[in-house]
């Protein structure tokens, strides 16, 4: 109680820091205090590891040494295990059961988890209970109730073993949709309504191959894929989630593509429909030209995940003709508009309006981007038939030096006046 009081004294210190920001900005208070609540937790679970520790040893400097090497082993322990093992089957992996560290991960990035809350709970309770152990079997003399008193001791250790672990156990079989509450004030890493009406309907079996163990992605920093496909899993019965190690398999994701895929990419898969979800998909990244570094800017697993499945799904998909013979620009210009457009599931397909009679009928929408030519008075009236006829026009002009009086009649007729010029802000 004296140590847990001493780290007491700077936790509460810090939580006033988001107080003293608040006037520069906006401050997520519940992100912040949950984090500061993780790391409470996490302190007290390592004081009461080197408070047992202590009391097993009259010497303070091997008590000091013993604890410092015990809690540096927790630290790196998820190292260790993704070292001596790249397979989820491996026994190896349960040393996760004293990885320490890794339990602070939701903690810190807004979610509280109630299977971590009790890890660190059972550990303090455990540790502290085999201390008061430790302290009463040091307490008598060699006589002849010691070996009864330490019979009693060991079975009690023993329960007292057994009971966290099952506690744990139990706890760990709750669903995270009952176990992990997202306070982010975006809510990113909990499903949309939406995506879970759309699950819910779901009368396909969808099969979600991951490249990779869950241990490669968290190394990977991927934590929330595995956590946001861990919904999806348990929101539906239709939907099945494999990891495959790239080692055991490296010619897996062939089947699929003839794209290069990465740790952490997706496929997938329903009946012969697949679709390949990249990391660079799930997570975008900003560039930082001063120090040349990525960063990553926000996190879009759901939204890629909903669309994958939605993909392989549908047997009609909608298609946008974009319209090419008049220099325009290429779809692959624009990243963020073709991303856009892909992530809806849209059949792309490139049109040159010279050689066809008509806009064809199972156009949901055309795209012209950028033209630096006008339209052929012939090409304008196959648009404009076509718009006539309920068509969706999506359209982007840049600065052109070259009147383009058809294509502005396209946009007149629609009250849209094109001003050929440049604005800039000073």
């Amino acid at each position: 109680l004296a140590v847990v009081s001493i780290f007491l004294v700077p936790v509460i210190i810090s939580c006033i820091s988001p107080l003293i920001l608040t006037p520069f900005g906006t401050v997520d208070y519940a992100e912040s205090y949950l984090a500061i609540a993780g790391y409470f937790l996490f302190g007290a679970a390592c004081i009461a590891v080197g408070v047992f520790i202590s009391s097993i040893t009259e010497s303070q400097v091997i008590a000091a040494v013993i604890s410092f090497i015990v809690l540096f082993l927790t630290f790196l322990m998820s190292g260790i295990v993704s070292i001596l093992t790249t397979s989820g089957d491996n026994p190896a992996k349960l040393l996760n059961a004293f990885d320490f560290l890794g339990r602070l991960d939701n903690f810190m990035a807004g979610i509280f988890d109630i299977k971590e809350a009790v890890y660190f709970v059972s550990v303090i309770i455990l540790m502290l209970f085999l201390t008061y152990q430790s302290i009463m079997k040091r307490r008598y003399s060699v006589s002849k109730n010691t070996l009864s008193l330490s019979v009693y001791s060991n079975v009690v250790i023993i329960i007292a073993i057994a009971i966290c672990v099952v506690v744990n156990l139990f706890v760990n079989q709750i669903p995270t949709v009952y176990s992990e509450f997202d306070v982010t004030s975006d809510g990113i890493f909990t499903l949309t309504q939406d995506s879970k009406d759309f699950i819910a309907a779901l009368d396909q079996d969808i099969t979600i191959y991951v490249l990779g163990t869950k241990e490669m992605l968290e190394n990977y920093d991927y934590k929330e894929v595995t956590n946001t496909l861990t919904q999806y899993s348990e929101l539906s019965d239709h939907i099945k989630v494999v990891y495959k190690d790239p080692t055991l398999d490296p010619t897996f994701a062939q089947q699929f593509t003839s794209d290069n895929v990465t740790i952490g990419s997706l496929i997938v898969v329903s009946g012969d429909h697949s679709k390949v979800i990249s990391t660079s998909d799930i997570y975008e990244t900003d560039f930082d030209y001063s120090t040349y570094q990525q960063t990553r800017s926000a996190y879009d697993g759901e939204g890629q995940i909903t669309s994958a499945i939605s993909y392989v799904t549908s047997d009609d998909l909608p298609k946008l003709y974009v319209i090419t013979g008049h220099n325009e620009a290429s779809l692959s210009d624009f990243s963020r508009l073709k991303s856009a457009v892909e992530k809806q599931n849209i059949d792309i397909e490139e049109l040159q309006l010279i050689g066809a009679d008509s806009i064809p009928d199972d156009a949901s929408a055309v795209m012209i981007l950028s033209p630096k030519s006008d339209y052929s008075a012939d090409d304008a009236a196959k648009i404009s038939d076509y718009l006539d006829n309920g068509g969706h026009l999506i359209i982007t002009l840049n600065y052109n030096s070259e009147d383009t009086p058809n294509l502005d009649g396209i946009l007149e007729n629609y009250g849209v006046n094109h001003i050929n010029g440049i604005k800039t802000d000073n």
